[in-house]
């Protein structure tokens, strides 16, 4: 859990539990699930918006491991709960590289 708290501008709490399970398919290839539920307990909030649970999310990775070469290809998922602009549903992607010297 990672809890956040802004005195000045959003002068409120938010809090994130976050749960995953990773795993290797052979010595290249892995696998981490993950998911995490947040609390918004008046984090930038509206004046007219309730505390409450805020965004469910979800993802998965499938990092690969080539040298010194990670390459980690991602997909997340989140769900809005509370009332908020701009939609109720985010879905995106994306890929990291990197790359690490020494043992």
């Amino acid at each position: 859990m990672t809890a956040y708290y802004d005195f000045a501008n959003g002068d409120g709490l938010y809090l994130d539990l976050r749960a995953e399970h990773a795993f290797r398919i052979g010595d290249v290839l892995g696998v981490r699930i993950l998911g995490s539920i947040g609390y918004n307990g008046g984090q930038w909030l509206a004046e007219e918006t309730s505390s409450g649970f805020s965004d469910l999310n979800y993802g998965i990775d499938f990092p690969v491991s080539l040298g010194p070469f990670r390459i980690v290809p991602f997909v997340r998922h989140t769900t809005v709960l509370l009332d908020a602009p701009g939609g109720t549903a985010y879905f995106r992607y994306s890929l990291s590289l990197g790359f690490a010297t020494g043992s």
